[in-house]
């Protein structure tokens, strides 16, 4: 991978934590209640309302609320596990059409940014083809473990490029220094995944 595509995901990951998702992160986090209303706007936010619903997001709503705290309260070497019983859950209590493991990951990862990170399939083939290893599909706790091993590679580069060190200005109001590198991992995952460089620049 370029500098020039660590740049570019690097900022982007600063851009997006500045808006949409770290003001998400903190609604989940500071709200009394998921309810409805806030459902509809994180659902369009993440693009997870097609797959979701209307006649569903009520019960899909005090399903997350009820998530919340259990994410929350999850010691670290639990949310692993933790992000695939309650997509399972969920879908077998039929509040959501098929196993959500992405939606979950999401909501979990607005209340958690620096333990959890998002899946997607995009992200799951990307990774595979970084660490060399296949992941099945839903296995979040293989998915994690192998997003920590590319993240911790991306860390480096970024500090032996200096562009955690150029980029501080721009990150550190915002975010820790472990967010922002676990953030531009995510976002360099998306580019290997086929997510066009372009809408990033």
């Amino acid at each position: 991978m370029t500098t020039d595509l660590f740049e570019t995901a690097a900022h982007e990951a600063i851009r997006r934590w500045k808006g949409l998702e770290g003001q998400l992160a903190m609604e989940v986090r500071d709200r009394d209640r998921i309810d409805e209303d806030f459902l509809r706007r994180w659902l369009g936010a993440w693009m997870l309302a097609r797959s979701n619903p209307r006649p569903l997001r009520v019960a899909l709503a005090a399903s997350l609320h009820d998530a919340r705290r259990r994410v929350q309260e999850a010691a670290n070497g639990e949310l692993g596990n933790l992000i695939g019983r309650l997509a399972k859950e969920m879908f077998d209590q039929d509040v959501t059409k098929g196993r959500q493991t992405s939606l979950v990951s999401k909501f979990a990862f607005s209340l958690r940014p620096e333990e959890i990170a998002i899946y997607d399939k995009h992200g799951r083939y990307a990774l595979a083809e970084e660490v060399g290893q296949r992941i099945k599909e839903h296995d979040y706790v293989a998915y994690l473990k192998a997003f920590y091993r590319f993240a911790q590679t991306c860390g480096r580069i970024l500090d032996e490029t200096a562009l955690t060190e150029r980029l501080r200005p721009r990150w550190q109001p915002v975010m820790t220094e472990r967010l922002f590198k676990l953030r531009t991992a995510d976002k360099l995952l998306m580019l290997r995944g086929g997510f066009p460089i372009h809408l990033m620049q």
